[in-house]
């Protein structure tokens, strides 16, 4: 058995399916909601600062930046959808 599984299974064993969950963030968990506000801001600012980078002719770092936004907004979805 892979130890990753195995020390799964012996957490389950002594602390139990109910206490795991009830360690977990709750979907209305005021950190989740901050987490998003964090994420949402930092769209906000890299959407502006892809649009002076392109008004500039700057292309590296436009595309560096839009990287950078796909993951955030990836992680506003993930976080979003968990909410639900």
């Amino acid at each position: 058995m892979p130890y990753g599984i195995l020390q799964r299974a012996r957490f389950r064993k002594n602390r139990g399916a109910q206490d795991v969950v009830a360690g977990l963030p709750r979907a209305g968990d005021s950190r989740l909601s901050k987490l998003i506000a964090g994420h949402e801001a930092l769209a906000t600012t890299l959407h502006d600062a892809i649009e002076t980078a392109g008004k500039a002719g700057d292309e590296v770092s436009a595309g560096m930046l839009i990287d950078r936004l796909e993951w955030h907004e990836k992680e506003l979805w993930m976080m979003k959808a968990s909410r639900s």
